[in-house]
């Protein structure tokens, strides 16, 4: 499943938001800064009190006009479970937004993924010398 949403920090102010995850792990997780912040939009993300992007304690994401994107492996605690989104705008003039995309999954749908995988990898040396064997008749 995938989550997408926008948020506006009014201007010199920090703002908790919640958002509600189904599935059994976090897969991708996307956050955008378009152009304005100049990095005085800092956004962090928790589970309960602890912060669990970036992974260390007091720290943050900020940015301008910037993706920050990466690959994930969080189980999902409970069903459904619930993050905070702390952001904090330190423009004392202009409220400034990001986006975010959370990607989920559930198990079945990784153990199909681990399957095709596999296959491939089964496959490839075969294909790799089913070229080699017709390229040689010609």
């Amino acid at each position: 499943m995938i989550y997408s949403r926008a948020f506006t920090v009014p201007a010199n102010s920090e703002q908790t938001y919640e958002l509600a995850l189904k599935g059994d792990l976090v897969d991708m997780v996307r956050i955008r800064f378009p152009p304005g912040p100049a990095g005085l939009l800092k956004v962090s993300v928790f589970y309960g009190n602890e912060q669990i992007w970036p992974a260390e304690a007091g720290t943050f994401f900020a940015g301008d006009n910037e993706v920050i994107q990466w690959s994930e492996y969080w189980e999902l605690p409970e069903h459904p479970t619930t993050l905070r989104i702390k952001a904090t705008n330190e423009d004392d003039t202009y409220p400034h937004s990001f986006y975010l995309v959370i990607n989920t999954k559930y198990s079945d749908e990784l153990a199909e993924e681990r399957l095709a995988k596999r296959l491939a990898k089964l496959i490839n040396p075969v294909y790799s010398l089913f070229r080699a064997l017709s390229g040689r008749r010609r």
